[in-house]
């Protein structure tokens, strides 16, 4: 156990100090969100990013945002290439409109007018297609 001073983490909810006892594993957590938060209002300051920066050079989005670490990035990887996979064994129609949908971000009755069909055609397929993929991925595809 780790006595830590619920001021330092919370300053707006505690005006005085207040100590508990938690364990070490939370302490542990807390440490490194508190750095985490340290560092990114840093590199806010260190960019200058309390001004807008609308240039696109990516400046405001570098010092804005916290980047996923190489773990978490090579997760979400994997994951991105087992719902490929598991799109890719769809029917044709079902991936087509899938992808449409929810990648292009086009609506269903626009789907459906490019296609020539119904609304409920393309609904009902895209229906089946989520099934389909909560299949897939519930098996544990391999690819």
């Amino acid at each position: 156990m780790k006595k830590i001073n619920l001021k330092k983490y919370y300053p707006y909810h505690h005006e005085q100090d207040m100590w508990i006892d938690v364990p070490d594993a939370v302490a542990c957590a807390l440490d490194e969100l508190y750095r985490a938060e340290a560092s990114h209002y840093s590199r806010i300051r260190y960019y200058k990013a309390y001004y807008s920066l609308d240039r696109g050079d990516g400046i405001e989005n570098a010092s804005l945002f916290l980047f996923p670490s190489a773990e978490e990035q090579l997760i979400q990887k994997l994951d991105r290439n087992l719902l490929y996979a598991a799109i890719l064994r769809l029917p044709e129609k079902q991936a087509h409109r899938l992808y449409a949908h929810y990648f292009l971000g086009l609506s269903i009755n626009r789907i459906a007018k490019q296609e020539g069909v119904t609304h409920s055609a393309v609904s009902l397929s895209l229906k089946k297609a989520e099934k389909n993929l909560k299949t897939f991925l519930s098996k544990g595809l391999t690819y």
